[in-house]
C-alpha cells in the first residue's frame, strides 16, 4: 500500500517541479508594466504642444537657386572712445565699410529692410569684450535679420 500514495511534503514537491522558477520574472515584468503605464500617463500633456511647423501653400514661392547675400562683420580694436569699431565686408567686395559702434544698428536695419534673408556673420577679435558682441548681436536681432552667426576671425 505504501507505493500507491504520494508524499506531500516540500521536498517531494520540489522533486516533481521541472524548469526554472517563473515567479521572480513575472514580478519584474509587472513592475516594468506599472512603470510604463505611469510614465505614459505623465507624458500625455506633451502630445498637445503647439508647434510652428510651416504649412505649404499653393501661393508659396519656389526656392531660388541663388544664395542669400552674406555680410561679414569684423569687430576690431580701435582708438575710439568705445575702444572698438566694426568693419562690414559684403560678399563680392574687398574694401570693408568701417562703422563706429553707434552706426552699426542703423546699418543692420538698412540691410534687413533691403533683404531680410541676409546672412550676418559676426567675427569678434579676442580683445573685444563679450558685452560688445552681445550688443551687436542684439542690434542684428532687433533689425529683423534672422540668420546671425558668431565666428572666429581669420588671423591677419
Amino acid at each position: 500500500m505504501n507505493g500507491h500514495f504520494r508524499r506531500r511534503n516540500a521536498a517531494s514537491l520540489r522533486e516533481q517541479h521541472y524548469g526554472p522558477n517563473m515567479t521572480p520574472m513575472v514580478d519584474v515584468v509587472m513592475v516594468i508594466l506599472i512603470f510604463f503605464m505611469a510614465s505614459a500617463a505623465m507624458l500625455g500633456p506633451e502630445w498637445f504642444i503647439r508647434t510652428a511647423i510651416p504649412i505649404a501653400s499653393a501661393r508659396a514661392q519656389p526656392p531660388t537657386d541663388t544664395p542669400p547675400p552674406r555680410i561679414r562683420l569684423h569687430l576690431r580694436q580701435a582708438s575710439t572712445p568705445e575702444g572698438w569699431h566694426a568693419q562690414a565686408v559684403p560678399d563680392g567686395q574687398t574694401e570693408p565699410i568701417t562703422l563706429p559702434p553707434q552706426r552699426i544698428a542703423p546699418y543692420l536695419l538698412a540691410l534687413a529692410q533691403s533683404n531680410p534673408d541676409t546672412v550676418l556673420l559676426i567675427l569678434p577679435e579676442p580683445e573685444i569684450s563679450y558685452e560688445s558682441v552681445v550688443r551687436v548681436h542684439e542690434a542684428a536681432s532687433r533689425s529683423g535679420l534672422t540668420t546671425v552667426a558668431l565666428g572666429e576671425p581669420a588671423p591677419r
